[in-house]
């Protein structure tokens, strides 16, 4: 009994310090993560620690489930897009005050997810759009134009429906006249404060309502979404430029 009291008492202990080095930061750098079915392969923790020491604060976003449990600085929020709803949900909520960098990855550890976030974290100071591709940590199995950071065939994998969808999709958002984007593989990527506010608040907001209202499994817009990281958190802009369409 004593021995467990102990040992609460050390963890509750190093969780205040930690909570209280994270809250001292400046508005400067935010390592988000999302959890949702994956909790078994978190590695919350440990990210924010690695984030702590480079000057990061952390926040641990459980779709459609509590906080119980989290060691780190948590909330739970609707289960609304897999992680990039997660990422559009903290961007609408928290808009006029974004951190000056932002690295949004899942939490878990799977397919060099870590080694790919440590990467964006020690990196930060270059403030710009990168989804560290190019880490060789990438499985083997990845598309070769992944590592390269070349625009993808954002196609692979899809039915022929499904392109054609998203074809039009890209077509509406962005004006693209292909569909080849520069893909973040698995939804790891770091931005700016300015690259994202090239877009106004209404453009997320309706994206993510978009995902809400979506009932298709082979033509959803977050799958979408998710191969166009560069037009929609990155800056660019397409070829609408400054008039893209917000009514979706």
């Amino acid at each position: 009994m004593h021995i467990t009291c102990i040992v609460f008492a050390i963890n509750f202990m190093h969780y205040a310090l930690h909570h209280a080095l994270s809250e001292s930061l400046p508005n400067f750098c935010l390592v988000l993560l999302a959890e949702h079915n994956d909790k078994v392969y978190s590695n919350a923790h440990h990210i924010s620690q690695h984030a702590l020491k480079h000057g990061c604060q952390t926040l641990l976003y459980r779709l459609g489930t509590t906080c119980a449990g989290a060691n780190i600085k948590c909330e739970s929020i609707p289960a609304i897009g897999r992680d990039i709803g997660a990422d559009l949900y903290y961007i609408i909520n928290n808009y006029e005050n974004l951190p000056d960098i932002l690295i949004a990855s899942s939490s878990n550890f799977k397919h060099g997810r870590h080694e790919r976030r440590q990467f964006l974290i020690q990196t930060k100071e270059s403030r710009d759009f990168n989804c560290a591709n190019s880490v060789s940590i990438l499985p083997n199995f990845i598309v070769p134009a992944y590592q390269t950071g070349l625009p993808v065939q954002t196609c692979k994998g899809f039915t022929t429906f499904a392109c054609d969808e998203y074809t039009k999709w890209l077509q509406h958002k962005f004006c693209l006249s292909n569909f080849k984007t520069r893909g973040c593989f698995n939804v790891v990527f770091r931005t700016t404060r300015q690259l994202i506010q090239r877009r106004p608040k209404e453009y997320f907001a309706d994206l993510y309502n978009e995902f809400n209202a979506s009932t298709s499994t082979v033509a959803h817009p977050l799958i979408f979404a998710e191969r166009a990281l560069e037009y929609l958190v990155g800056g660019a802009l397409g070829e609408c430029g400054q008039d893209f369409n917000t009514n979706f």
